[in-house]
């Protein structure tokens, strides 16, 4: 009854359908005698809860006999298309549509398995899957984990994608906190392809689910076993790269660099301090200190620094803050910038004898830099105490920040300042983008995207830092990094510049150089008299929230992303058409290869490894380059039509490098270019002599062993009473006293007169001539080992 029911349920469907939605099968008559009509490929004609591309038995896993034909890779695409419809078999199924497609995804499957072409991919990463499909790659999805805080994150980005936000992850570098994209392999549906689990890509990964992937691509580190890796499995990490990738890490790497260069990182990059450490603490406290002294003498020696640093052929002019309000839907925040200088009105001046302090301990500083202080020297002499540090500084404080004049300053203190000014800048690479507020940056470690980051100019604020009073985060996380107060501007404008580069081995050291990089603007004009995070920090996730100020220049983008040709067509525009080539690229490559030195040794050499790293520097007044950091698994997010067109681009290039150039060395890799590669280093062979020693160990033998007993009964001159012993260990032992009583007794026969020479040699006293004694009678005694 059931299966009469069945079959009548299926004529009615196909009354209700109609004729026109089937075709005959190949060879069939048009009266369709003998034939059954097969639908077309839609989703009507699929039962709820089961994927029309997925045959019955899809998801026992499949069993490979046999070696096939290489599937080209323009065949790959050609895998999800759908397929012709193929003749219904009998009871109406489609038998021929799913075998097709099973058969299809099957040589697939053991092409890439034979070839070694699976890869998995984790985290926001679309195109990476689509070029690897394109070569002829299968993927092997991984599968969905709920971990904690997922529905969290998903309802979250739900709503930012409600109101048309751009996402929030400009840089995705190596977090400590845990507070990445995914977290813990889980794989949220927007980083999932759109055929996973009902296309033919789900059939293949089904299919080679027992199948360790090749090529292995994921956001961190933490979501791959990394000790269980094969030695032939490619991954796109280094472990062990903190050195590199975190700021703290990087500020104590540097400080190595006198052992593989000749100079310090004072040249590339600005003055860094771990706060945790005590040593690091104090060296900044003094560093402060002298920073405020040299600032002091460039507000008086040097006039016009103090103000608002600008781009040659611009005026000063200042913006007007317009009304907050919603634009295309984004509600963003208009933030009320201060350009004007503090006014010092009613306020005092500060005495001469301030600036007298600041020169002396300039002049002290050049002494000790020079090594004048070594000889006819009292190193204690000009140390100021820890009270009066405090009264100067509260004195800086007026002048540097509120504009209080210097009392009785004529033009011989101006020209004494101006002097030790050119004399300090000769020897402090640092002296110009130090400025005159003594500026300082908190950064929070663990941290990107410039979250916790804050402008502090007293050092009463960084004790409140680490006190917990004004940044919450960890002090052991903390560091403190000098501000670069001279930038180059574009237009008034703030910029920094985002730079990409490959990292394929670390033994020897090999970096690719990426040829194009994108330049990432503040939304308002620059300014020191406001530390909005608005004006000085340039982070696509910070600058998206705010209105980008009224009366920005017309040649800035209003997504805040420059390529780097539009700033290299500016630099031409302001007369400097060599600057990027010949100043700023190279001294970008310099400061790279120089951090990549220096973590050599502490970074997992694997082969097999390879990791995108991306970094961003800051331009001087002087253009040149000043590396802030360096971030792992940089954003590839397309917030814009420039970053759309870059990330796309180097992401296929990097394919390009790591498994093109595997097979054929010539082959293109797209932008990037072999900028450094470390010489190979031959471990040197010797050729001394060995002094290697080898033995083996003698001990004492212990009091109830054999030998034991045998050399107390000697010593005593008596017969020997051995410890009874059974099995095979006591006939051979009686065995060997037999032996031994032979070969006395023949000494003794062939020798006339021997035994009564032992029995004298027993008896005579006196060390020598008794211990040369007890040597003969032993070694006649006991012959072999005990010799």
């Amino acid at each position: 009854k059931s299966v009469t029911g069945e079959a009548s349920s299926t004529k009615q469907l196909q009354k209700q359908r109609g004729g026109a939605n089937f075709t005959l099968g190949s060879g069939a008559s048009k009266s369709g005698e003998g034939h059954q009509p097969q639908a077309q490929d839609s989703e009507e004609t699929q039962p709820a809860g089961r994927s029309r591309s997925l045959p019955p038995n899809a998801r026992r896993p499949g069993k490979f006999v046999g070696q096939k034909p290489a599937t080209p890779p323009e065949a790959a695409d050609e895998l999800a298309k759908p397929s012709q419809p193929q003749q219904r078999g009998p009871g109406g199924n489609c038998s021929g549509f799913v075998s097709a497609r099973s058969r299809r995804a099957k040589e697939a499957a053991e092409t890439a398995i034979r070839d070694g072409r699976v890869f998995s991919v984790s985290g926001p990463y679309p195109w990476i899957r689509e070029f690897l499909r394109r070569r002829g790659w299968v993927e092997k999805l991984l599968p969905r984990q709920a971990g904690p805080g997922g529905a969290r994150r998903r309802r979250r980005r739900r709503a930012a994608a409600a109101v048309d936000e751009v996402d929030d992850d400009d840089e995705d570098d190596v977090i400590d906190d845990g507070d990445g994209a995914v977290e813990g392999g889980e794989i949220d549906e927007e980083n999932r392809p759109t055929e996973d689990d009902k296309g033919i890509h789900g059939l293949m990964s089904h299919m080679i689910k027992n199948t360790e992937p090749t090529l292995i691509w994921t956001l961190h580190l933490s979501q791959v076993n990394y000790q269980g890796l094969r030695r032939d499995q490619l991954l796109n990490h280094f472990a062990r790269a903190g050195c590199l990738t975190t700021k703290s890490g990087l500020c104590q790497s540097l400080r190595q660099l006198p052992w593989f260069e000749s100079g310090t990182s004072d040249s590339f990059f600005p003055r860094c301090y771990v706060l945790s450490s005590d040593e690091d603490r104090a060296e900044f406290v003094d560093d402060f200190r002298q920073t405020a002294c040299m600032s002091l003498l460039r507000l008086v020696g040097e006039a016009g620094v103090h103000d608002v640093a600008h781009e040659p052929g611009t005026t000063d002019l200042q913006a007007s803050p317009v009304k907050s309000g919603a634009k295309g839907g984004k509600k963003k925040i208009t933030p009320n910038i201060q350009f004007d200088n503090p006014d010092a009105v009613g306020e005092s001046p500060v005495p001469r004898s301030v600036l007298e302090t600041a020169i002396k301990q300039c002049e002290r500083l050049l002494r000790f830099k020079n090594h004048d202080d070594l000889d006819g020297w009292d190193s204690s002499q000009g140390v100021l105490k820890h009270t009066e540090w405090n009264a100067f500084l509260q004195s800086y404080y007026r002048v540097a920040h509120r504009g209080c004049q210097i009392a009785d300053c004529d033009s011989g203190v101006r020209s004494r300042c101006r002097d030790l000014c050119q004399r300090l800048r000769v020897e402090f690479p640092q002296f110009d983008i130090d400025g005159c507020r003594s500026v300082w940056l908190l950064k929070p470690g663990g941290r990107s995207r410039g979250r916790g980051i804050a402008c502090v100019s007293t050092l009463e604020a960084v004790e409140a830092a680490l006190s917990g009073q004004s940044v919450t985060v960890e002090s052991s996380k903390l560091v403190v990094q000098k501000y670069i107060e001279r930038p180059l501007l574009v237009h008034r404008t703030k910029f920094d510049i985002r730079q990409w580069f490959l990292v394929t081995d670390f033994n020897p050291l090999t970096v690719w150089w990426y040829r194009h990089c994108y330049v990432r603007f503040c939304s308002q004009h620059f300014t020191m008299n406001d530390f909005n995070e608005a004006v000085h920090l340039s982070n696509n996730s910070i600058q998206h929230k705010y209105n980008n100020t009224a009366g920005r220049h017309s040649d800035l983008p209003a997504g805040n992303i420059w390529h780097s040709d539009s700033f290299k067509a500016h630099l031409v525009k302001i007369g400097k058409p060599k600057v990027f080539d010949d100043v700023i690229r190279p001294g970008m490559l310099r400061a790279i290869v120089s951090c990549l030195l220096c973590g050599q040794d502490h970074v997992d050499m694997r082969k097999n490894c390879f990791e995108l790293y991306g970094a961003d520097f800051m331009i001087s007044d002087g253009y040149q380059p000043w590396l802030l950091e360096i971030n792992s698994s940089p954003t590839m997010a397309p917030s814009t039509d420039v970053t759309t067109q870059l990330c796309r681009c180097v992401q296929e290039d990097v394919l390009k490098v790591v498994i093109d150039r595997r097979q054929d060395r010539q082959s293109d890799t797209g932008g990037f270019e072999l900028a450094f590669r470390q010489p190979t280093v031959d471990a040197p062979a010797c050729g001394g002599a060995d002094l290697s020693l080898q033995g083996r160990r003698l001990s004492r033998p212990s009091r109830g062993s054999i030998g034991a007993a045998a050399m107390s009964a000697d010593a005593a001159g008596g017969h020997r009473r051995l410890p009874p012993l059974s099995g095979d260990v006591g006939d051979e032992a009686r065995r060997s006293r037999r032996r031994r009583r032979e070969r006395r007794r023949a000494a003794d026969e062939e020798v006339p007169g021997c035994a009564a020479e032992r029995l004298q040699t027993r008896s005579v006293g006196g060390g020598g001539a008794r211990q040369q004694g007890d040597r003969s009678v032993r070694s006649l005694r006991f012959p072999g080992p005990w010799r």
